[in-house]
């Protein structure tokens, strides 16, 4: 997962709402296997812990959005070749003590060409074999409709999701404004699933 709409000296105030949520799951989950970059993280997990895994990301994606840090993720249910042994690194405060994995491989790979399309937003897309995967166990975390994308936000209040991202178009940040059209595609892509599930 990578945030969006910043340029390359990305402010300390973003770089900590961005790695604050993560700080606190890998302090909870230790079995998350996470490496943190100024600008992106990489996560990994067993398969069997991939329910817990889903609603993790979920609450961070509502913690980013919260904080005005706009999102793009890959997931993707697949091999890894190799992993490191646990180190650290120092970014800023927050990830200090933090148990940080090297993680390499074809999912890793898959992962990230998912967030290098075209289609504008906060979203997190899954490769297909994840999507049947989830369409098994749980359908209501992923949209059925263009774009596919994990469903991160709570369907009960979608409007409070959408005046976040509305007050977002209003601020005067660089990194807001450059934004803008990942935060207009996000207020449709949460607007538009919310009246589709109405609608069943």
């Amino acid at each position: 997962m990578h945030y969006t709409g910043t340029n390359a000296e990305v402010k300390e105030s973003i770089v900590t709402a961005f790695l604050k949520p993560i700080r606190f799951v890998t302090a909870k989950y230790p079995d998350l296997k996470c490496e943190v970059f100024p600008d992106s993280l990489v996560l990994g997990c067993d398969p069997e812990f991939l329910e817990t895994f889903l609603q993790i990301v979920r609450g961070m994606y509502r913690n980013w959005c919260a904080n005005y840090i706009l999102v793009r993720g890959g997931i993707a249910y697949g091999e890894i070749d190799s992993m490191s042994g646990f180190f650290e690194k120092s970014l800023l405060s927050l990830t200090n003590g933090m148990k940080m994995v090297r993680l390499n491989g074809p999912a890793l790979a898959d992962a990230y060409r998912l967030t290098e399309g075209e289609v504008p937003g906060m979203l997190c897309f899954f490769t297909p074999l994840l999507r049947e995967v989830i369409r098994g166990n749980a359908p209501e975390l992923i949209t059925e409709d263009i774009p596919q994308s994990l469903v991160w936000f709570d369907s009960g209040n979608s409007a409070g999701y959408s005046s976040i991202f509305r007050m977002m178009l209003e601020r005067t940040e660089p990194h807001l404004r450059k934004a803008a059209p990942h935060i207009l595609a996000t207020i449709e892509f949460i607007e538009h699933h919310t009246l589709n599930e109405s609608k069943q």
